[in-house]
């Protein structure tokens, strides 16, 4: 009987702890956005999507560049997985997020004289995108409400969002850090080699080693500048930000190397 009560307790404080954890990671509550609608030169309105940052100002500045067909909901899970730092380590200070639908993506397909669509814009537009990265960037730091550290960007990109992401590097001062999901040598002409070269902040990789061509892109492109990259080649498939939405291992590794 001793034994069987025992047991019962011992069952007992298990589903209390796992309650109690439960409870504990669920106190996270991540703030609601500010919508920013921003026309670019050409007309081209350009929605993003800006989270508060949990700290001290001025403030980081986090940008999120989507891969191809995707809008800036792909990133949530990531966003989550942020703030979701403060929680287990209170040093960690969330930056300003800008998470953006890219031209032709989303809700940012509309300029003065046409509409954009992913499917058939040309590679000359699609050229377009660091610089559109510059303007709202540019746009967002003299917003004097925001408080904003514009020696302190990072950049997290995804597919063309990664090219995009590395090759803004040359267009903005002020970017310490760039975070690459499944790069390629060339995406709609976009081609990172220089900038990658040239970049000396820190860069992360990421590549699926089965997404072949963005696998061996991703080896090449680290190998222009060892110095200043670090490469994570992860099991199967995914490309883009599937890579870490699909898996824990991947999530925790990038917002570990993000909070260093």
């Amino acid at each position: 009987m001793k034994r069987i009560v025992a047991v019962f307790i011992a069952i007992l404080l298990l589903i209390g702890i796992l309650i109690v954890n439960a409870a504990e990671k669920s106190i996270v509550k991540i703030p609601d956005p500010q919508k920013y609608r921003i026309t670019l030169t050409d007309g081209l309105i350009m929605h993003t999507w800006v989270y508060p940052s949990v700290g001290k100002k001025p403030a980081p500045l986090m940008l999120l560049l989507p891969m191809m067909a995707h809008t800036h909901k792909s990133y949530d899970p990531f966003i989550e997985a942020l703030y979701q730092r403060t929680h287990s380590d209170s040093t960690y200070q969330v930056p300003t997020i800008m998470n953006f639908d890219l031209r032709g993506h989303g809700q940012s397909t509309d300029a003065k004289e046409e509409n954009y669509n992913y499917n058939s814009m040309t590679k000359a537009e699609f050229k377009m995108l660091p610089g559109d990265i510059k303007e709202a960037v540019a746009h967002i730091l003299a917003d004097s409400a925001q408080k904003l550290d514009g020696k302190d960007i990072t950049i997290v990109g995804a597919s063309i969002g990664a090219n995009t992401a590395i090759m803004t590097t040359q267009l903005i001062s002020g970017i310490t850090k760039v975070v690459m999901l499944s790069p390629g040598e060339n995406y709609r002409d976009l081609t990172p080699g220089k900038s990658v070269e040239q970049f000396q902040g820190q860069m992360l990789i990421f590549a699926g080693v089965e997404d072949s061509y963005s696998a061996g892109s991703s080896r090449k492109l680290a190998e222009l500048n060892p110095t200043h990259s670090q490469l994570m080649v992860f099991e199967g498939p995914d490309h883009g930000t599937d890579i870490i939405n699909n898996s824990d291992k991947a999530m925790q590794s990038l917002v570990d190397w993000l909070s260093q």
